[in-house]
């Protein structure tokens, strides 16, 4: 929807709280490494080559799907925690420590993963 979005002309801003995480679960640690390790310890069975190859499928699809919005015109990446403000606006908490603000009074549409 980002990438929609931001195709538009919309601003958009994403907001991760980790890097490592960047892409969601199913990429980082759900689905495509689970299926990852299956097919391997099926063809292969030898588990560090697996976990290898693991690593390998999910820093490439979290690379690719980073770059596939970050690389956007109309697209900020954040590495950070966010909090709403009021209804318009979000406080962002960055990971070195600095905050910005961000919002604007025409719109302000949240996608959330949380725990």
């Amino acid at each position: 929807m980002a990438a929609t979005l931001a195709k538009t002309g919309w601003r958009v801003a994403i907001i991760e709280q980790s890097a490592s995480m960047f892409g969601g679960t199913c990429i980082n640690i759900g689905c495509i490494p689970t299926k990852t390790l299956v097919h391997d310890a099926e063809r292969e069975g030898d588990f560090s080559v697996a976990m290898q190859r693991k690593a390998a499928v999910v820093n490439f699809l979290r690379d690719k799907n980073f770059h596939n919005l970050a690389d956007l015109d109309n697209v900020d990446v954040i590495e950070g925690r966010a909090e709403f403000i009021d209804n318009h606006t979000l406080r962002v908490f960055q990971a070195d420590g600095e905050r910005g603000v961000y919002g604007e009074k025409r719109s302000l549409l949240i996608l959330a993963q949380s725990r």
